[in-house]
């Protein structure tokens, strides 16, 4: 498995110190074609399938790639359906990839296949009760299908809930704070967060934010911008489309307000997970993961403190724990998945009383 990322990120940790491994964005050359729109990505939750469409004379196809591992770069793109998914305007996909969901223009049409190597079946219209009718764009659902959340032009992301199987109902919006203007969103897999791009007025630039929940059903709360590692200033950053198993995150990003300037960029690793408590505030590098084995484990102490760790399975069983006593300073540990099966896991480091769980793939 190559990583040539990895080896650049520690070359870089060498000389520049810890917080340059943070430095895991790239754009998707492979991908993107120059003076064409490549937009609305959807990542899988391995991170490992990308769907995502690209505008050449005027119209959006869906595109569809793959890849093998979170470090390498993807295959390349090719058209899903040329007759079915000609003109969209974005997409969204269930976790088994087998129901999609897509806007066209001012409606929102689903769709199902029985695998992924099959081609969708004939997509149904979907009733927007309530809905302004505007120009749609960025549908996603909570795992049950029990909430919709769609853009509706302009500048307004609404919350649809359940009705019928073709039938959803609004309930409510998602505003923009004040001073700012909300652009496409999506929601994470298990529904909890919301990722959006929101402009300030004042300023011609659209950074990525993340809002939570505890529950479905519940409010998000405020909004939180990622770091300038993401939004760079003076850049538009927006569509982003996150996997948290995998950890990755996908968006598009464009120096210039023109549709044709749109890119697609991926961050991975330690650019997004924080650990953060009073004694320390941290920042944990987890690397490969997936892994085939073993994982390194990399994060910077403020102060002396007793560290805990430990792995579990998806069903809570603990596969893996030990305890260190680390000095402030770079802290290295490795964890050993050779002898457990492939699948997910839960590695979280403690420290007196606050915890960071983070999650690990092992593959054979």
């Amino acid at each position: 498995m190559k990583r040539p990322l990895l080896t650049t990120l520690f070359a870089l940790f060498l000389a520049s110190g810890f917080a340059q491994t943070l430095d895991t964005i790239r754009e998707l050359t492979e991908l993107n074609t120059v003076g064409e729109a490549d937009a609305y990505p959807y990542i899988t939750d391995d991170g490992l399938r990308l769907y995502f469409t690209n505008n050449t004379g005027g119209t959006n196809d869906l595109y569809f790639t793959s890849r093998p591992d979170i470090y390498s770069p993807f295959a390349a793109k090719q058209l899903v359906d040329p007759t079915m998914f000609q003109g969209i305007n974005s997409c969204w996909l269930t976790n088994d990839e087998l129901e999609i969901y897509y806007a066209n223009g001012t409606s929102l049409y689903h769709a199902v296949r029985t695998t992924t190597a099959n081609p969708f079946g004939a997509a149904t219209l979907i009733n927007l009760v309530g809905g302004t009718s505007g120009y749609l764009n960025g549908p996603s659902l909570t795992p049950g299908a029990e909430e919709l959340y769609v853009y509706e032009w302009p500048f307004k992301i609404y919350k649809y809930t359940y009705t019928s199987p073709a039938t959803y109902t609004l309930a409510d919006s998602i505003t923009a704070p004040v001073g700012y203007e909300a652009s496409t969103g999506q929601l994470s897999r298990d529904g909890l967060e919301f990722y959006l791009g929101l402009s300030p007025l004042t300023s011609d630039s659209i950074h990525i934010n993340k809002m939570t929940r505890a529950a479905i059903g519940d409010d998000f709360g405020s909004a939180t911008p990622f770091n300038d590692l993401i939004n760079v200033p003076a850049t538009y950053n927006i569509q982003p489309s996150y996997a948290s198993t995998a950890n990755v995150l996908v968006w598009v990003r464009s120096d210039a307000d023109s549709w044709s300037a749109n890119e697609l960029y991926i961050a991975h690793g330690s650019a997004l997970e924080l650990f953060d408590n009073q004694a320390n505030a941290i920042t944990v590098n987890v690397f490969p993961n997936p892994t085939t084995g073993t994982a390194n484990v990399q994060f910077e102490l403020k102060n002396q403190a007793d560290v805990r760790y430990f792995v579990t399975d998806r069903m809570g069983k603990v596969v893996q724990s030990f305890n260190r006593t680390n000095s402030s300073g770079m802290v290295q540990e490795q964890i050993d998945l050779q002898e457990v099966s492939e699948g997910m896991y839960y590695l979280t480091i403690q420290i007196g009383e606050d915890a960071e769980t983070i999650k690990l793939i092992k593959l054979d």
